[in-house]
């Protein structure tokens, strides 16, 4: 008998990522799906996040978030990395071999059908025929399997700050908010934006009470929680995991990133953290949420 233990993306790290975590209404536009076959490589340029995957042969969901840029370049450039007809995305990859013990290299082609576009919100979701799992006998030698599967994946693209403006207070940046993006450089390259491959909730409570939670999914109710503290300051704030028995007074603040905010909504926040005399730049991009600490850990 075997186990599956492992799901291997035919897609390799970082070549593809398109429905949205969170549903948000903010200032988001009115939907506006369209039927695949109509979407135009016009309509897949831009920045992306893969949100979730599902897999014929996975024992549950998959987070795997990662970005995924399209230029035109990608489309209809002299890369030629992507083709688009008939509601049908196919991707040609070139990568090395890793069963090889020299440096070799194969091209292969991934085709993924578009199941649902969203072309206001920017939302999708693609179907991969053939995505590749790995299953692992139960008993020695425990020896590993290819097996050949329907995998869905789920896209969004990155969102903007949205929602009313409000003042920024301690009071007002209270509540659990989700960890959407970040984007970070320094002052010889642009600004990337990026995700973690969990979900990250943050919680800022009362009496300086701070907790992180990194989920697999959207649900992040027993998940694995990191709690500390925060400080709200200077129109910013620094928060810190602590060490258990560790108290609010035994923190040293001033000495982690100070995060100045840039822009709080009523639905947004937008954390800011420099480094290096400025060269350096973080920012975190967070919606905020409905939950309260009870949904996200259990005392």
């Amino acid at each position: 008998m075997k186990k599956i233990l492992f799901f291997a993306f035919a897609l390799v790290a970082g070549a593809l990522a398109f429905t949205s975590c969170n549903n948000e209404k903010g200032n988001n536009p009115e939907s506006q799906i369209i039927d695949p076959k109509n979407v135009t490589a016009e309509d897949i340029i831009g920045e992306w996040r893969q949100d979730s995957a599902f897999g014929e042969f996975q024992t549950g969901a998959e987070y795997h978030r990662r970005p995924f840029m399209v230029t035109k370049d990608h489309i209809d450039g002299e890369w030629g990395a992507y083709t688009l007809k008939d509601g049908i995305l196919s991707i040609n990859i070139h990568e090395r071999d890793w069963g090889q013990v020299e440096e070799v290299y194969i091209d292969r082609q991934v085709e993924l059908e578009i199941v649902s576009f969203d072309k206001s919100l920017k939302r999708a979701v693609l179907k991969q025929k053939d995505a590749t799992f790995i299953i692992y006998d139960e008993e020695p030698p425990y020896a590993e399997h290819e097996v050949k599967g329907e995998c869905t994946y789920y896209f969004s693209m990155f969102p903007e700050p949205y929602g009313k403006d409000v003042e920024v207070t301690e009071e007002n940046v209270k509540g659990v908010w989700f960890e959407e993006y970040e984007a970070y450089g320094d002052s010889d390259y642009p600004l990337s934006r990026g995700v973690t491959p969990h979900y990250n909730f943050d919680y800022f409570g009362d009496n300086h009470e701070f907790m992180n939670v990194m989920a697999v999914e959207m649900n992040p109710f027993n998940a694995f929680p990191h709690p500390g503290f925060w400080k709200f300051h200077d129109g910013g704030l620094e928060y810190v995991e602590a060490y258990s028995g560790q108290t609010y007074e035994d923190m040293s603040w001033g000495i982690y990133n100070f995060y100045k905010i840039e822009k709080l909504t009523d639905q947004f926040m937008v954390l800011h953290a420099t480094w290096d005399n400025g060269k350096g730049n973080q920012y975190y991009y967070m919606s905020r949420t409905n939950m309260k600490k009870e949904d996200i850990i259990r005392e």
